[in-house]
């Protein structure tokens, strides 16, 4: 009877123990799935994180409004900025304008100058040339003194031709060469684009020497003095007379190539 009691005394003794030993491993057992949970569904990070404060709210606007007050403020320099270049930019346009103007002005002022000095120049060496030109016609026959004033021109001294046959005509007013030397008086003062006096000259060969050999040149020369001022009727007119009544001379053709022109260009 002792046996069997202090049997079943060992078989409770060793079931209380395997109980004790068995409880750790199952709160071991909990504690794992709570990690391994943790680990499958992490905790949402704006819910384990405070929202931004009230603080940092304001100060984030107040710098927001600071920017923008700087943006505003450096538009409104650059306004001002823009302003002042329009203004600069049209002070030195209306600079410029009054500088081209005293140019322009000052520019007339030595022209005119020097071309009173160049007639003046002119008028002086005319008087000396026709004051010795006289004294030496007193010596000279009209052949003579218009072979001189020609000489002149072949070497090119224009100014000086021009004093010496105004000389002869004054001198000669007769001579056979009077009507040479109207011509060549128009052709220089044509060379020179005084187209008035040029026509003045050759209207007194055509009409005041009509039996001149120098009548044909001198109308063919009369219709180009009216072509380069812009009298077309006039142009034709000498032309076609030049044509008609000297067919046969060079200045005959010069003057048909010039009215095939006029015509092509609808004059």
């Amino acid at each position: 009877m002792k046996q069997i009691i202090f049997s079943g005394l060992i078989a409770l003794s060793v079931a209380g123990t395997n109980t004790a030993s068995a409880a750790p491993a199952a709160v071991a057992d909990i504690t794992q799935t709570a990690a391994n949970s943790a680990q499958i569904n992490p905790v949402p990070e704006s819910m384990s994180v405070p929202l931004a404060t009230d603080k940092s709210m304001h100060q984030t606007a107040d710098a927001s409004e600071l920017l923008l007050e700087k943006l505003q403020a450096l538009q409104e320099e650059m306004q001002v900025l823009r302003g002042r270049l329009e203004v600069t930019a049209h002070d030195l346009k209306l600079l410029n304008t009054q500088q081209r103007a005293l140019y322009d002005d000052l520019d007339q002022r030595v022209s005119a100058v020097s071309k009173k000095n160049d007639e003046l120049n002119k008028a002086a060496q005319s008087n000396a040339l026709e004051q010795t030109f006289n004294a030496q016609a007193v010596t000279m026959t009209d052949q003579q003194a218009y072979e001189a004033a020609y000489e002149l021109i072949k070497t090119k001294q224009y100014p000086l031709a021009e004093a010496s046959f105004k000389s002869f005509i004054e001198a000669f007013p007769h001579s056979n060469y009077v009507a040479n030397a109207h011509y060549w008086l128009g052709e220089l003062h044509l060379s020179q684009g005084e187209l008035d006096e040029s026509i003045k000259h050759f209207t007194v060969v055509v009409n005041d020497y009509p039996q001149s050999n120098k009548v044909p040149a001198a109308r063919l020369k009369l219709g180009f003095a009216y072509y380069d001022k812009g009298l077309w009727d006039q142009a034709r007119s000498q032309l076609t007379t030049l044509n008609k009544r000297f067919p046969a001379s060079s200045s005959a053709k010069l003057a048909l190539t010039r009215l095939a022109e006029m015509k092509k260009q609808g004059l």
